[in-house]
């Protein structure tokens, strides 16, 4: 269903942005 990979994926790239600005994930 590619609403859901859709939203999973939406969903993914949200997480990663606020992890990426607190530092987190071995960024910077």
């Amino acid at each position: 269903d590619s609403r859901s990979l859709n939203l999973s994926n939406a969903v993914a790239v949200v997480l990663y942005e606020a992890w990426r600005q607190h530092g987190f994930a071995g960024a910077g």
